[in-house]
């Protein structure tokens, strides 16, 4: 219990940390390689938490886990509000659609996770990364005018 108390506070950490940090600069602001910094990041943890099983190496992926989930919360708020005119409005929007993630992911990783082993949740989080990132290179490209790299 006491490690497994350690290892979820690390995903704290690592959260508030980021908010330290990204609430003192505006750096980050409308840039994708950053996002896909963190999102990469978030990926490497979950690579850890599938194929490691030494607790101290958990804690480094819980805290970089923490550090993305951070930087993705932080920056979708702050894009979904930025430039907006009704922004209670939007922020509820915004929540909304965490909140109904926050329940559906949990709900599909268990069932992966009965019928794949435990382990197969962090292959899925993993791809959906992959996709995600993907997905916003596809954005970035298209509304700067480019073709799509085949």
């Amino acid at each position: 219990p006491k490690a497994l108390g350690a290892l979820l506070a690390c995903v704290g950490l690592g959260q508030f940390l980021m908010f330290a940090i990204l609430r003192k600069t505006d750096r980050w602001h409308y840039r994708l390689s950053p996002l896909v910094l963190f999102q990469a990041l978030g990926m490497g943890a979950l690579l850890i938490f599938f194929a490691n099983r030494w607790v101290p190496l958990f804690g480094a992926a819980f805290l970089a886990l923490g550090l993305c989930a951070g930087f993705c919360y932080f920056s979708s708020l702050y894009y979904s509000l930025h430039r907006q005119e009704e922004k209670g409005r939007t922020s509820g929007f915004h929540e909304s659609i965490l909140a109904a993630a926050i329940s559906v992911g949990p709900l599909i990783g268990g069932t992966l996770a009965r019928s794949h082993g435990l382990r197969a949740p962090y292959v899925v989080c993993f791809i959906v990364f992959a996709v995600g990132i993907a997905g916003e290179v596809a954005m970035k490209t298209l509304r700067a005018g480019r073709p799509l790299p085949s």
